[in-house]
């Protein structure tokens, strides 16, 4: 059973540590394993392994959120534009 939020973290045969996590993108399952940090270093303890795996799971879950929309008024495009739009017209 997982005691500090070790799910998806295992130990390698060599005595490093590694991460697995699924996602579903687009309907489709995405499964990544990662024995290696973001420099190519092997995660050499287990809290690495937990911390990388939960950064990652952070970067991918945030990379797909659309941005917001923001509203504006009519009036306020047209100011915009008037500031930035037209300066080559004459």
């Amino acid at each position: 059973m997982a005691k500090q939020n070790d799910a998806g973290v295992y130990k390698l045969k060599n005595g490093n540590w590694a991460y697995r996590y699924v996602l579903m993108v687009n309907g489709v399952r995405k499964e990544v394993r990662k024995a290696k940090d973001e420099f190519g270093a092997p995660f050499k303890t287990k809290r690495e392994a937990i911390k990388a795996r939960q950064a990652a799971i952070d970067s991918a879950q945030n990379s797909r959120k659309p941005k917001p929309t923001v509203r504006k008024t009519v009036q306020e495009v047209y100011q915009e534009y008037c500031a930035n739009g037209r300066s080559d017209r004459a």
